[in-house]
């Protein structure tokens, strides 16, 4: 399946049947281990058949200890986890077996207009509680902005200053389900 949107210095991995049982997911862990890749950020929150085969793969190779994983709570679910009586605790549940799981984003690129979608101005105002939501748990918690998103004027980020123009696909290579974050 073919990625088509992005320029030619993106070689995204698309996949025609993304792993989604226990085995699809520990194969794909599995070479993630093998390759020594610590540092891994996946596009999910409660997928629990994932988080088990990292934790399976990752013990196999002897490199548990090394495994950190950033999570992201989707654009979709950021207001829910903001406004919704237990939906931050129920994500900080799913994931408080995997010690390894170090980190969340909530949400993605909420501030860049031009990429919204139905619901997204609403996850960006409650982006704040979410943040907050979700701190104190033993996570580090972030958001991913756009490059569009220059600075804070006069250094209060309640008035930041963004230049759609600005915003431009990095050259990063992904795969699903999982990729690296970093690899150092």
């Amino acid at each position: 399946m073919p990625v088509a949107a992005r320029p030619p210095c993106l070689p995204a991995v698309a996949l025609d049947n993304p792993p989604r049982t226990f085995d699809e997911h520990l194969e794909f862990a599995r070479k993630a281990a093998e390759r020594g890749l610590c540092k891994v950020k996946l596009w999910t929150c409660d997928d629990v058949e994932l988080f088990e085969a990292l934790q399976q793969a990752y013990d196999e190779a002897g490199l548990l200890s090394c495994l950190n994983v950033m999570i992201h709570v989707p654009n979709g679910r950021v207001a829910a986890v903001a406004y919704e009586t237990g939906e931050a605790a129920d994500v900080i549940a799913t994931v408080a077996p995997y010690s390894f799981i170090k980190s969340v984003v909530v949400g993605n690129e909420l501030d860049f207009a031009s990429t919204a979608v139905p619901g997204d101005q609403a996850a960006l105002d409650a982006l704040p509680r979410a943040l907050e939501n979700m701190k104190g748990k033993g996570l580090e918690v972030t958001t991913a902005f756009s490059n569009a998103l220059v600075t804070a004027r006069n250094g209060d980020w309640g008035d930041t200053i963004v230049r759609p123009e600005r915003h431009r696909p990095r050259c990063v290579s992904e795969t699903h389900p999982l990729f690296a974050r970093s690899l150092s």
